[in-house]
């Protein structure tokens, strides 16, 4: 009889899609153990480095990078949304849509 051991995946919230949302969202998807939650108010990443390309009569699409471009084969969900309160307590993220986004207060790696 072979025994089987439930590892329980973590719930990790990042609230906005900045440098520091992005990158801390792709490198916790490496662990399948860990979910990813992304809020952000926008569906895409502004690149603000090319920016002046748009100035320059180039296509806003080169500043703009869609979020689910950046994680398409991921196990990132990417939620639309504008975060309005954080409890800490209960540890809750709600968004003005009303949706509450569960996150565990501690992640804990074993080797």
């Amino acid at each position: 009889m072979a025994l089987h051991t439930t590892v329980s995946q973590r719930k990790v919230v990042i609230v906005g899609s900045g440098f520091a949302g992005i990158r801390a969202a792709l490198d916790l998807a490496k662990d399948k153990n860990i979910k990813v939650t992304l809020v952000s108010n926008k569906a895409h990443f502004e690149y603000f480095p090319r920016i002046y390309r748009v100035v320059t009569g180039k296509s806003p699409l080169q500043v703009c990078i869609p979020l689910s471009e950046i994680f398409s084969n991921t196990n990132v969900e990417v939620v639309r949304d504008e975060v309005m309160d954080v409890d800490i307590a209960t540890k809750k993220v709600t968004g003005k849509s009303g949706s509450v986004y569960n996150y565990d207060d501690t992640l804990h790696q074993t080797h």
